[in-house]
């Protein structure tokens, strides 16, 4: 942790970066991840394996992102 912290001083500007009115908080990132992958793998009676997870999570971006009209495109030409 220490080393962690001295190596990232740089980036721990915290009053100035609330001056600026930027976000320091990690809910907003971690929101967006339960939003975009953990909503759709939490379902009642789902089970997944690693990679069924992880190819899911990718779709899912995809769709969040607006990329799944040309993700789909792709794969289906292959």
């Amino acid at each position: 942790m220490a080393t962690y912290l001295q190596n990232n001083l740089d980036r721990m500007d915290y009053p100035t970066y609330r001056k600026e009115g930027l976000r320091i908080g990690s809910g907003t990132v971690e929101f967006a991840n339960y939003h975009v992958t953990g909503a759709s793998l939490k379902l009642p009676g789902m089970r997944w394996t690693e990679r069924g997870a992880r190819d899911m999570a990718l779709l899912r971006a995809d769709l969040f992102y607006g990329r799944w009209e040309a993700t789909t495109r792709t794969q289906t030409a292959a």
